[in-house]
């Protein structure tokens, strides 16, 4: 029972610090203009997906960054250029490989587990081997979906 209550605790706790995490207020155009050259950053615009891209400068009224270019050569332009009253929100980003090793950290302690429960006659080797398999389907995965994001830098 107590086990039960410092759970819902922490769970508690983490909910109301990522909801005052997340009403921080963000801050304003001038912060974009302040980005050094080459940071990893996303821009979303009313467009339903973020764009990951490499920054390059900002104006007072546009932002100019470099795409990631990712699989195989597409048509796709050596800078962006996103007209500041489009922009909702800008966000500092962490890199592909922070991503990779969190997801792969994630699915592979996620399918050694289930390894380890379901098969009870070898549960030392079959945790191994699905860790292994699992961390590398994550980290694959990682470099596509970006489970960690940074800090917002303007928010609209």
């Amino acid at each position: 029972m107590r086990c039960l209550k410092l759970v819902t605790f922490a769970q508690v706790f983490l909910l109301l610090a990522s909801s005052a995490a997340a009403s921080r207020r963000s801050g304003s155009w001038d912060a974009v203009k302040r980005l050094h050259a080459g940071d990893y950053i996303s821009v979303k615009t009313a467009f339903p997906f973020r764009t990951l891209c490499l920054f390059v400068r900002a104006t007072g009224d546009e932002l100019i960054c470099s795409p990631i270019k990712r699989g195989p050569t597409r048509t796709i332009p050596d800078r962006l250029r996103f007209r500041r009253a489009k922009v909702r929100e800008v966000r500092m980003e962490r890199s592909d490989n922070a991503n990779r090793a969190a997801l792969g950290a994630i699915v592979g302690g996620a399918a050694a587990t289930a390894a380890a429960i379901n098969n009870p006659a070898s549960r030392g080797f079959s945790a191994v081997i699905a860790g292994v398999m699992g961390s590398g389907i994550g980290g694959t995965i990682g470099g596509i979906l970006h489970v960690l994001h940074g800090r917002i830098v303007y928010k609209r």
